[in-house]
């Protein structure tokens, strides 16, 4: 399986390839390509791609992609793309897309597109283009600019 200086514990019908120096625990049904210097716990159905000094945890029938540097905690049927030196914590069937040096905390069938600031308690809003401004508890309404 070509893993060098690693541990493979409990993996059933999966596929490990080119893992140095780390650690896979109970991988089901699962595939895991190019993990270095990461650690990858409990993943089921789903697929970690290029992650690197990245920690990815409790990860159900999701797809993470390109997280530098990034924590992801708890997402479920959602997609997170391109996230640099920010926290995405419970979201949930929400999409988030380029979002840098900014902090999302419960936003619920929402779209938040280039935010450099902080949004609380979005619900059914469109949020584009805030620069340095605060958006609480904005309910079935449209801010720009």
């Amino acid at each position: 399986m070509e893993c060098y200086n690693d541990t493979v514990l409990e993996c059933y019908n999966d596929t490990v390839l080119e893992c140095y120096n780390d650690t896979v625990l109970e991988c089901y049904n699962d595939t895991v390509l190019e993990c270095y210097n990461d650690t990858v716990l409990e993943c089921y159905n789903d697929t970690v791609v290029e992650c690197y000094n990245d920690t990815v945890v409790e990860c159900y029938n999701d797809t993470v992609v390109e997280c530098y540097n990034d924590t992801v905690l708890e997402c479920y049927n959602d997609t997170v793309v391109e996230c640099y030196n920010n926290t995405v914590v419970e979201c949930y069937n929400d999409t988030v897309s380029e979002c840098y040096n900014d902090t999302i905390l419960e936003c619920y069938n929402d779209t938040v597109l280039e935010c450099y600031d902080t949004v609380l308690e979005c619900y059914n809003d469109t949020v584009l283009e805030c620069y340095n401004d605060t958006v609480v508890e904005c309910y079935n309404d449209t801010i720009l600019e």
